[in-house]
């Protein structure tokens, strides 16, 4: 467990214009207003040390229970006080400067999470979110049944825009078209960039029918942007989880990755795919004439209402 420590500075020091001894105030038991100011800039770890039940839980040796539900207050009632105490295991009271900081620093820490979360360049969400958010999709198709696909898209001619235009033009690349392609997919989706030119999409809700439709609405798009003179081109390789299977979350992502290798090695701006769906086209056989003739039959002799 961590202890994070936040103390108050204290006022900023006089310059020394006067070389004289200051008089010597006069000792009573009473304190100053200036001592009674400094009483209150408490640190967290001072407030902690006061409460019994709180050093005893951290004392080493102490009590082996895993959590401790600390409140944090200011200018609460007494009565309201009383409340709390029968529910938490300590109530503290803070000075408003203290509280301040710790708002303070809660939105410095939302602020580094989300740098944390969000690529440098692009602005997309990056390879760490989309590790995060494909385990939740995982365990939302397992708890639902609904099918969830990955895809992994890699420019193909990427480094003529870095050879022949240099490398702030190949940045510039990357951010515009990763804005580009995040706009040409629906709400529910998510767009990473996983590193160099590869960009994670990952699809909740979505089978690898639908899936496949929207690589390659996608793929259609970047053929037809030519950037300064240079073609570009889009492999995918794409995976669609299947929650019967014991697949880990590393394993999912190696399958639409493998795939991704597949449609390069066979010629770049293609599509690579695992899963049945060429069977499912293969089931979908077209309606003889015999069999239209018959159906067209029963439709002329159903009685109308």
């Amino acid at each position: 467990m961590q202890i994070s420590r936040f103390y108050k500075r204290g006022p900023p020091r006089r310059k020394v214009t006067n070389s004289r001894m200051p008089k010597k105030q006069k000792v009573t038991g009473k304190k100053t207003a200036a001592v009674k100011k400094i009483d209150k800039r408490q640190s967290i770890e001072k407030i902690i040390k006061k409460n019994k039940v709180i050093s005893d839980w951290l004392r080493e040796g102490g009590p082996g229970r895993g959590e401790l539900l600390m409140i944090l207050t200011e200018k609460l009632p007494r009565a309201d006080r009383k409340k709390l105490e029968r529910t938490a295991d300590a109530v503290i009271e803070l000075g408003a400067d203290l509280v301040r900081r710790i708002i303070e620093i809660e939105r410095e820490n939302r602020q580094l999470r989300s740098l944390s979360l969000t690529d440098e360049l692009t602005g997309l969400y990056n390879k760490r979110f989309f590790k995060m958010q494909l385990g939740v999709e995982m365990a939302r198709t397992k708890r639902s049944g609904q099918p969830c696909c990955l895809a992994i898209l890699d420019f193909d001619n990427f480094k003529e825009i870095n050879d022949s235009l240099g490398h702030s033009e190949g940045d510039r690349f990357l951010t515009e078209m990763g804005l580009l392609m995040r706009d040409r997919l629906r709400p529910t989706d998510f767009l990473c960039r996983l590193g160099g030119d590869e960009f994670g999409i990952l699809m909740p809700a979505t089978g690898l029918v639908d899936a496949i439709g929207i690589a390659r609405r996608l793929q259609q798009f970047i053929t037809d942007i030519h950037w300064k003179k240079c073609i570009i081109t889009a492999s995918i390789g794409m995976a669609e989880f299947d929650p019967a299977t014991k697949v880990a979350l590393d394993e999912f992502f190696n399958l639409a990755d493998i795939e991704l290798y597949r449609a390069k090695k066979d010629g770049k701006n293609k599509i690579s795919y695992t899963g049945v769906i060429d069977r499912r086209i293969a089931a979908a056989e077209p309606v003889s004439l015999q069999e239209r003739e018959l159906l067209l039959k029963v439709k002329d002799e159903t009685p109308q209402r």
